[in-house]
């Protein structure tokens, strides 16, 4: 492969990404590693016959986008950054498919979700039939949980203005999650910018970028910053662990015209709907499950703001899964690979073990569309949100 070098840096080839990558866990295989993903991209570089190039490219681009493994690097690689620019180098019909998906979503999700039940029945979870009908906008919660008082956390008291970002799923598929959202900020005296309609936010840019479309993820981010600026710099409200991600990711991007300082306070801006509720006072509703289990998505470590509330707010109901565990989701992988996105789920499920009849909340929409699609029988999935009255 002639030109510049994808890697910034050339990994040692130590294996720490070993115990970090959940393809690894879940299929025992190292050749789907980051360390396996590197190994190859150098041999491609240096005309190195590994594997046919088209062969080794492929491989190369099976990545979860979960970017644990850059966690652990001693150089900092993270294999999404180099999936991503080998997606950009060598496009191909998954990511022109992606895109459609994800930037034509406000017609397709609620169209293939109405026509879900033509699709062929299957009992293996995440089949294709289970992920679309997790589109068509019914919540699989009932709420059990009324919030009697809260007030704004330390520093977002007083006069703060703060618009919120709705994101691609909650945003096409999941009005209610919004309409809690806005009534939350209302409680806790958080304003809505003065004068300001419904702005029409585009894409977080995460999955899009993931993909390999580095002109739309430009696009994306270039749109949600100028909204931002014309509504005066507000505080930019997440209920998304992977839209959060994508938000604070921006501030990276030097494709976008930024003034001295505005990508810092871009990124300061950026924070989690429950990260700004303080002290807080809910009562339980009859209909309260015993046990609640809780994901905790890959794009909110290391500091999850959903857990730590949910644990605050629910106390002895509350029961963390494992933080080591991915969804399994994947991005444009689910069009690649579904059979490996699967087979990172059903580890997920092994781990985590519900009872009958318990509740898996998480902060993600990609991991509520994943979890609810995979989920065992008699386990409700769903947003924290979906279980307030």
């Amino acid at each position: 492969m002639a030109g510049t070098s994808l890697l910034n840096k050339d990994c040692t080839l130590c294996g720490r990404c070993l115990q970090a990558c959940p393809l690894v866990k879940a299929t025992a295989k190292e050749e789907l590693s980051p360390r396996a993903k590197s190994f190859l991209v150098q041999a491609m570089e240096q005309d190195i016959a590994v594997l046919t190039t088209r062969r080794a490219e492929d491989l190369a681009a099976l990545c979860l986008g979960c970017g644990r493994c850059g966690e652990v690097c001693p150089q900092g690689l993270a294999a999404p950054d180099l999936v991503a620019k080998l997606r950009a180098a060598h496009p191909g019909f998954e990511g022109w498919l992606w895109k459609t998906w994800i930037k034509g979503g406000s017609a397709l999700w609620p169209a293939m979700a109405r026509v879900s039940g033509l699709v062929p029945n299957s009992s293996t979870p995440g089949s294709r039939r289970g992920m679309i009908k997790a589109l068509d906008g019914r919540t699989s919660l009932t709420p059990w949980l009324r919030i009697t008082s809260m007030e704004p956390s330390e520093g977002y008291a007083g006069d703060k203005q703060a618009a919120l970002f709705p994101g691609c799923f909650a945003g096409r598929t999941r009005p209610g999650w919004l309409a809690k959202a806005r009534d939350i900020l209302d409680q806790l005296g958080i304003a809505a910018p003065e004068g300001a309609k419904e702005p029409r936010w585009d894409c977080c840019g995460s999955t899009l970028g993931h993909a390999g479309l580095r002109k739309e993820e430009i696009k994306a981010h270039q749109h949600n910053v100028d909204i931002w600026r014309d509504l005066g710099r507000p505080l930019l409200v997440v209920v998304c662990a992977s839209c959060g991600h994508g938000l604070k990711e921006t501030a990276l991007d030097r494709d976008i015209d930024w003034a001295e300082g505005e990508a810092e306070m871009w990124r300061e801006s950026v924070v989690w709907l429950s990260s700004l509720i303080g002290s807080i006072h809910a009562e339980l509703l009859d209909n309260a499950p015993e046990q609640v289990r809780y994901h905790s998505p890959c794009h909110a470590r290391p500091q999850d703001p959903d857990k730590a509330f949910l644990a605050r707010l629910l106390g002895e109901r509350f029961s963390p899964g494992s933080d080591e565990a991915c969804c399994g989701l994947g991005g444009v992988l689910q069009l690649a690979a579904p059979e490996l996105s699967r087979s990172v789920a059903a580890q997920l499920w092994t781990a985590m073990a519900p009872t009958p009849g318990a509740q898996v909340l998480t902060g993600c929409s990609g991991c509520v569309l994943q979890l609810t699609a995979t989920a065992p029988k008699n386990t409700a999935v769903g947003h924290w949100l979906e279980i307030l009255a």
